[in-house]
């Protein structure tokens, strides 16, 4: 067993001692026994109801050809006030195969503790330094072997019966790339809201006006391969882009009514301390998106109403695609570029980028003229003032 390094490192599963652990369990237990209460260690004094007095009883799956492994991956960091209630909520499941992953980086708060005491029950457990929660998420898929996943943050935590509802679901789309249920969002011990992605049909819109519910959103393992390490806030909307562009509609999405998860609002969460970098990373995917639109040599024809149907573009690490649907470069393409314009007002006050105004001319020329006419204003009143 590692000890710690200067208080930060403690690799408690590299050493196997969490891998003997976990399989002395199953072997006891029997291996596709799901934890009991009655398991898992006595809930901290004051706490009842869900996930510490009872567990997902009335939502059991018989193993079977439809039991399909699902495996979630808690990427944590100095998170030991929420991590047990989020540990508890994915092992009292009552599923039969489930994988379960926690990658920590290092926290120095106390959640150390809580997953040696978690130990028997968690496939594999690491706290070491890391780049981040997509670096965690990619260590963890790199030792991921179920046929569904999905990221639980340490604050968050699953619904009674989630993933039992998952499979059942799995089961019955078999053609489904993400499963996707409703989310509730948790501020001071009450739920604000209640929602889901919104799927309209219209790629272009999908994307563009994007709502994603990332707890309570299953991707088929195969399809998601890793995360994209460059970004550490909208991973989740960089994988909704690159299902999109791939299929199309929504073809390979099954939405379902069910809450699958809960996620937590809370002051130091990234979401709501934050929230700039979540837009500078959702505007890195759409430049990522409309420069490969662009890249493409039919790019020109395509913004007629003669263009082509379908433009093939790289979606980050992917291989290429099809980008179905012409309304998908005709949003996404006119909203980077005026973006891109944008900015040349906000810190240069001129208009120096024909092309640039050319393309957005062609997609978009209502909005362009508009813009055009403002920053005319604006590059008057700073040469005015220079």
């Amino acid at each position: 067993m590692n000890e710690p390094v200067s208080g930060r490192t403690y690799d408690f599963a590299a050493s196997t001692q969490s891998a003997k652990d976990h399989e002395s369990y199953l072997s006891q237990t029997g291996r596709n026994r799901p934890a009991t209460i009655a398991d898992l260690p006595t809930p901290p004094s004051g706490r009842s109801g869900w996930p510490w007095t009872y567990a997902s009883a009335t939502h059991q799956v018989t193993p079977g050809e439809n039991c399909q492994r699902i495996t979630i991956i808690t990427p944590s960091f100095n998170q030991g006030i929420f991590i047990e209630e989020t540990i508890r909520s994915v092992l009292l499941q009552g599923y039969p195969d489930l994988e379960y992953i926690v990658i920590d980086g290092g926290s120095t708060d106390g959640t150390v503790d809580i997953l040696k005491k978690y130990s028997p029950w968690i496939s594999h457990w690491e706290s070491k330094p890391d780049r981040g929660q997509s670096h965690a998420i990619n260590k963890g898929l790199a030792r991921a072997t179920g046929e569904w996943f999905n990221w639980l943050n340490s604050d968050d935590y699953l619904q009674p019966g989630a993933l039992a509802t998952l499979a059942q679901n799995a089961a019955s789309h078999p053609e489904a790339r993400l499963i996707a249920g409703q989310l509730n969002v948790l501020r001071d011990g009450q739920v604000l809201r209640n929602y889901g992605i919104k799927l309209t049909g219209n790629t272009a819109d999908d994307i563009v006006n994007h709502r994603t519910a990332q707890p309570a959103m299953f991707y088929r393992t195969s399809f998601v391969g890793r995360v994209n390490e460059s970004l550490h806030f909208a991973m989740d909307f960089e994988l909704w882009v690159r299902l999109l562009a791939i299929d199309g509609g929504g073809k390979t999405i099954c939405r379902i009514e069910s809450t699958l998860a809960t996620f937590r609002e809370h002051a130091a969460s990234k979401t709501g301390s934050q929230s700039e970098r979540f837009e500078t990373d959702e505007r890195a995917v759409l430049r990522t998106l409309a420069i490969a639109i662009m890249a493409h040599p039919s790019f020109v024809d395509a913004l007629s109403p003669a263009g082509v149907n379908s433009v093939p573009a790289t979606i980050l690490p992917l291989t290429p695609h099809e980008i179905s649907a012409r309304e998908l470069w005709r949003a996404v393409v006119p909203r980077y570029l005026l973006g891109e314009l944008h900015q040349k007002i906000k810190y240069t006050g001129l208009l120096h980028n024909l092309s640039l105004i050319r393309l957005c001319a062609r997609t978009a020329p209502l909005r362009t003229a508009s813009v055009i006419a403002k920053t005319w204003v604006k590059t008057r009143i700073l040469r005015r003032h220079a």
